[in-house]
Parts: C-alpha cells; structure tokens; sequence
C-alpha cells in the first residue's frame, strides 16, 4: 500500500463574538450638534440686560413619559410665557409651532429669538437665514 502524503492545513477558527461587550456607566457619545448659531453666552448684551420686549427663548419641556412635549417660548423682559403641545420633538413640528405662536405677537415685539443648541431648534435657524 502506498501511502499518500499528508499535508497540514492551518486552521484558524473564526472570530465569533462570544460575549456581550460590557461599556462602563454614564458614558455615552453624543455627536456633536451641527448649528452655526450664536451661544447665549455670546448674544449682545442688550439682550442680557433685559431692557425691551421681543427678546424671546424658547426652550422644550418633555413629559415623563415622552409622549407629551411643550414648546415654551418666553419674552426676557416681561416673563410672558407661550406654551403649545406639539406632537414631536422633531425640527419640522417645533418650526411649526413656533411660527403659530408668534404669529398672534405683533412683529415689533419679536426682535430676537434664543434657542437652545438642541437639534430641534435647525430647521428654525435655516428658516430665519433664509
């Protein structure tokens, strides 16, 4: 009987991912937020002096369970708050309410309006610009 070479193959298994991957608490990585606008910290300071109506913040307030938001829009001198419920958090939605808000101010008292650097807040910004 002839006997045939034998020839040694390596063989690696392949790379399975046995185990979950275990990421240490309260680090998680928020991109960065794609806005070009101005920072509280770096409006005039006219506006921080709170020496005319139409200077407005708006600001988001979410309910506990996620399903209830509220547009806050709030003028810095007079402390006149404007609440709506909006459906979603998303720029469109905000944009919207927004303009159905401030559309019942007379334009001499909208001078200015500060956002948060939130995501919801884009769209508002192009709009303005543009």
């Amino acid at each position: 009987m002839k006997s045939t070479p034998h020839v040694v193959i390596p063989y690696s298994a392949p790379s399975r991912h046995k185990h979950r991957t275990r990421h240490s608490k309260n680090t998680r990585r928020h991109r960065e937020v794609q806005t070009d606008y101005i920072s509280i910290h770096e409006r005039p300071g006219f506006i921080n002096q709170r020496q005319r109506i139409g200077d407005w913040e708006i600001d988001t307030v979410i309910g506990r369970t996620g399903h209830s938001i509220l547009l806050t829009v709030v003028d810095r001198l007079s402390r006149l708050t404007l609440i709506k419920k909006v459906v979603q958090k998303d720029s469109q939605e905000i944009n919207k309410g927004l303009v159905e808000l401030l559309g019942a101010i007379p334009k001499e008292f909208v001078h200015s309006i500060t956002p948060d650097h939130g995501t919801n807040f884009f769209i508002l910004m192009k709009s303005a610009k543009g």
